[in-house]
């Protein structure tokens, strides 16, 4: 799966795309390293950090315009942050489904009140 990811990773074209898929394989590592072996751990380490390098790099090239977008961002972000191991991989699937902007049915007050919520924690 980590080479599917590098590989989608690397016929990106926008910086939006690279940091979606970015973060996603980030993710990736983090659960699949307890599992790997010695070797196999520091490579996967490697990978992480180069990946994150990647991120940081691209995050000024995208442009969040609509509301959408700035959503997706949030939650592209996050899931780097966990990736990275800033939050725990529990903690993650708590929040996941409120940050996912496909799972907002629609977008009103109330749950944009909830996603700021959840987004002002994860930063905290």
């Amino acid at each position: 799966m980590v080479q599917a990811s590098l590989n989608e990773l690397n016929n990106a074209k926008t910086a939006d795309r690279k940091i979606e898929i970015a973060s996603g394989l980030m993710l990736e590592i983090r659960e699949n390293i307890p599992s790997a072996s010695q070797k196999a751990k520091m490579a996967l380490f490697d990978l992480s950090n180069k990946t994150e390098e990647l991120i940081f790099k691209e995050l000024t090239n995208w442009k969040a315009e609509t509301l959408k977008d700035i959503l997706m961002k949030n939650y592209v972000l996050a899931r780097a942050a966990c990736g990275a191991g800033y939050m725990e991989l529990w903690e993650w699937e708590k929040i996941e489904s409120t940050l996912n902007p496909g799972s907002l049915a629609s977008v009103n007050i109330s749950a944009l009140n909830e996603f700021m919520n959840v987004a002002r924690g994860t930063l905290e």
